[in-house]
């Protein structure tokens, strides 16, 4: 059985799991899912179903960390899995640097889980206020962007790297030892986005 196959299996399990969100954004009235939410639950799963999971960061030059990668790895042929990539912007909100580090690795670990198996809750930043500050009139209601689908995906990924400072064949290359597949349209929605997002920060041409 292949790697997908796998996984997709502990994603349809993972679904029927009860599950509560003990998140709560107390200036927007929603809540959403910590890690200690669903690790314990994923961890069973990833377990019965042969598959084992590695996070890690990937550094600049200045040994900062640039992204994080959370790779799902079969465990009977450890050389199969699926990489999910999360640019790393490091939180300020502490004045300690090493709880600043430890909010920026919390963050970027529950959004990999939640691309890894594919969960959808809401949009906005979790746990922080998004009412504007001092302002008489409430801002116009943000439209959200269409998901780049079927064909749509692959010139949407091709657009961006003809306007970035980039090897086209170095990128079709990572795309193709990360994600396993040479064709851009077969990329999933959460794939294209941490394509578009490493690529959005490299420089223009």
């Amino acid at each position: 059985m292949s790697v997908y196959k796998k996984l997709q299996r502990a994603r349809a399990e993972f679904v029927e799991k009860p599950i509560k969100k003990t998140g709560l954004n107390k200036h927007q009235g929603y809540q959403y899912f910590e890690l200690g939410d669903f690790i314990p639950v994923m961890m069973h799963l990833l377990e019965k179903h042969g598959l084992c999971s590695v996070t890690s960061y990937d550094y600049r030059d200045d040994n900062s960390p640039e992204y994080m990668t959370l790779k799902i790895i079969d465990s009977d042929k450890p050389e199969d899995f699926i990489s999910f990539i999360h640019p790393v912007y490091m939180s300020v909100t502490a004045k300690n640097p090493i709880q600043n580090s430890g909010a920026t690795t919390t963050y970027c670990r529950r959004y990999l889980w939640l691309m890894a198996f594919e969960i959808v809750e809401c949009d906005q930043v979790d746990g922080a206020d998004q009412n504007p500050k001092k302002s008489s009139q409430s801002a116009p209601p943000i439209k959200e962007a269409t998901p780049a689908t079927g064909a749509n995906r692959g010139k949407e990924i091709e657009e961006l790297i003809r306007k970035k400072d980039v090897d086209e064949k170095a990128v079709v290359q990572w795309i193709s030892s990360t994600f396993k597949t040479l064709n851009l349209d077969d990329l999933t929605s959460a794939q294209v986005i941490q394509v578009i997002e490493v690529l959005s920060k490299k420089p223009s041409k």
